[in-house]
């Protein structure tokens, strides 16, 4: 089953009175932690999860890398741009696979971002760092 998400800096709060208070952002991120929570199952590195990031459109290129994060907050900024941006991201729960159409300032129409787990040993291979071996 593929579930879908938008989180944006931008605030969204449609549904209040007056101005936005902030938490709808919060709730989003909220709503993220607890769809993706199972690609926090996997093996640990250090004790934070090895993912690879590609595909995160900049003015002139695009970039990617492999990242460790403790949690699902860590996992969107590394999917995401210092700044403000909008993320609407795909998880399908049988495959534990993610995307997102990634939006900001320097990437207006949006890029393509996709996520994937990586075990300890793809990670050490990947980046070349044998510490916790």
């Amino acid at each position: 089953m593929k579930l879908t998400g938008t989180i944006s800096t931008n605030c969204q709060c449609g549904h209040l009175d007056g101005d936005c208070d902030g938490y709808c952002y919060e709730w989003s991120l909220e709503d993220f932690a607890n769809v993706t929570e199972s690609l926090f199952d996997g093996e640990t590195y250090n004790n934070s999860y090895p993912f690879k990031v590609e595909g995160i459109g900049l003015w002139n290129r695009t970039v990617g890398g492999v990242v460790l994060v403790d949690d699902s907050n860590g996992l969107v900024r590394a999917m995401s741009v210092n700044g403000d941006f909008t993320l609407r991201w795909e998880f399908d729960e049988d495959t534990k696979t993610l995307g997102a159409l990634l939006s900001h300032h320097d990437c207006p129409t949006g890029s393509w971002v996709t996520v994937t787990t990586m075990s300890r040993d793809e990670y050490m291979i990947e980046t070349g760092d044998y510490t916790y071996a």
